[in-house]
């Protein structure tokens, strides 16, 4: 009788294992050769947005929006966080390249440098990327974070070549930052966010209005060069998330004008389309990430500015 459950028993762990073994399998599968069939805009882990999903709570997308929630949240200067002074804190600031559209949370640049970092030294990684954002929106959220988190020790803000963009999304009551403050004294056209197709890979009035935020004669350009003055240069990492990308005139425009105001940290790859998640995700994939993460680390633990190797 012994015998007999011993055998039922290891062929219901088989079956199990091979199983769990053949969906793992099969999920790489869909994920590496078919991501726009069975992932894009329908894969809740992958940082989209289902259409016709009745949830909408940042909730649902767990830790990859776990910081956004708090940042979003009514307690102000209550966490504490960054009181621990063997732990190193870093917040990443940006958009839908943080936020990690396309891949999955544990892919994310902001949870490998945790993750490489807490290697040398007791890290934690503050991620505030969210679609859509702007220069704009990062800046907002980088004085909220101070509010909510206390000060980190390093701020990196993730650049990308549509952060001039105007958005008609006010979620950050960026608007009041810009008629009150940055826009002041500026003259010429406001370029907003045109209605994007994320299906069309070549949408030309997304390209153009990128392409006319970044000319003098726009509101656009003109509060940005304010914006960069607030921006923090001390404890500060920027990064072009966009460089990248293959060779295009917006981003050739954008990096000659950050690099006017900060140290960018650029990168290149010799595969533009392992760079991006699939043909239809044009975000950077899992590949780019880990470019991303191995630059930033080097960059923190090699560069005394951002003091990541003094005794803690």
């Amino acid at each position: 009788m012994t015998t007999k459950y011993l055998k039922t028993g290891l062929t219901v762990v088989l079956t199990l294992v091979l199983t769990i073994s053949t969906y793992q399998f099969c999920y790489f599968i869909a994920e590496k050769y078919f991501f726009d069939k069975f992932f894009f805009f329908k894969s809740i882990s992958h940082g989209y947005s289902v259409p016709g999903t009745k949830n909408n709570s940042l909730k649902k997308y767990g830790d990859r929006a776990r910081d956004l929630i708090v940042l979003s949240s009514d307690k102000k200067n209550v966490l504490g966080v960054t009181t621990d002074k063997k732990i190193y804190n870093i917040a990443i600031i940006g958009d839908s390249f943080v936020w990690g559209q396309g891949i999955r949370n544990d892919q994310r640049f902001a949870t490998l440098i945790e993750k490489q970092l807490n290697k040398i030294r007791p890290t934690k990684v503050y991620s505030f990327g969210s679609n859509g954002d702007n220069a704009f929106d990062d800046y907002q959220k980088y004085q909220e974070s101070i509010n909510v988190f206390g000060p980190m020790n390093t701020y990196i803000f993730g650049f990308y070549n549509n952060d001039l963009v105007f958005n008609h999304d006010d979620r950050y009551q960026t608007s009041k930052l810009l008629s009150e403050k940055l826009s002041i004294g500026c003259t010429g056209e406001s370029i907003y966010d045109p209605d994007f197709d994320p299906n069309n890979l070549n949408d030309l009035a997304f390209y153009q209005a990128k392409l006319k935020s970044l000319k003098e004669n726009t509101v656009n350009l003109c509060s940005f060069r304010k914006l960069a003055n607030l921006l923090p240069k001390e404890n500060a990492l920027y990064i072009d998330l966009g460089s990248i990308e293959n060779d295009h005139e917006v981003k050739r425009d954008f990096a000659k004008i950050t690099s006017q105001y900060f140290s960018v940290l650029t990168l290149n790859s010799s595969d533009y389309l392992k760079a991006r998640v699939s043909i239809k995700e044009g975000h950077p994939s899992a590949y780019s990430n880990q470019l991303y993460t191995d630059a930033i680390v080097k960059e923190i633990t090699t560069n005394p500015k951002y003091k990541f190797n003094e005794q803690f």
